[in-house]
């Protein structure tokens, strides 16, 4: 999944709720690997990161299915796309 998709699907869970969504690339000069993060936030929620959208879009369905503030059809969302 690349950035515009995740964005894509952020915005279709969120609905009408802030969302925000991030990636981040740290990088030497070194030789250790390069590390890279995909950030997901919406609002009434927190931020839900990892190496890998897909990885970040399941840590936000886990959250999202113990919160009973969050819509059923939101969470469905999530498997779309």
């Amino acid at each position: 999944m690349n950035f515009k998709q995740a964005q894509q699907k952020l915005k279709k869970i969120a609905k009408d709720r802030y969302y925000s969504l991030s990636y981040e690339i740290t990088d030497s000069q070194s030789k250790l690997p390069i590390k890279q993060i995909c950030r997901l936030y919406i609002d009434g929620l927190s931020f839900y990161e990892s190496d890998t959208w897909a990885k970040a879009f399941d840590k936000l369905k886990s959250a999202m299915t113990t919160n009973q503030k969050v819509k059923i059809d939101a969470i469905d969302a999530i498997d779309e796309l």
